[in-house]
């Protein structure tokens, strides 16, 4: 008869084999966490030049941007003073009733 303390084969069997699943992840590499460099890894030199023509372009886009929509007021407030059809200047310039009423 076995004792209050015996656990019995499965419960050792069932142990070793937890046991030896954990020295098994404790072996494996290590992933990084989502958003962090992988271990050992170390930033290098950055080319701020490249950062700087960045936000350069990206500033001359916004200029672009903004000049085209004032070009597109100007035009869609000339042709509904000459008369136009507001539908027909909504799907010509690709705009919602609301959006055409904002500019």
């Amino acid at each position: 008869m076995l004792s209050s303390n015996s656990e019995g084969p499965d419960a050792t069997n069932l142990r070793s084999s937890v046991l030896a699943a954990t020295a098994d992840d404790a072996r494996a590499p290590r992933r990084p966490l989502p958003g962090r460099p992988p271990p050992g890894w170390h930033y290098g030199r950055v080319d701020t030049a490249k950062v700087e023509l960045a936000a350069q372009r990206y500033e001359e886009a916004e200029g672009a941007r903004r000049a085209a929509a004032d070009d597109l007021r100007a035009e869609v407030a000339a042709a509904l003073a000459q008369g136009a059809d507001p539908r027909e200047i909504e799907d010509a310039a690709g705009l919602s009733p609301e959006q055409l009423h904002l500019l």
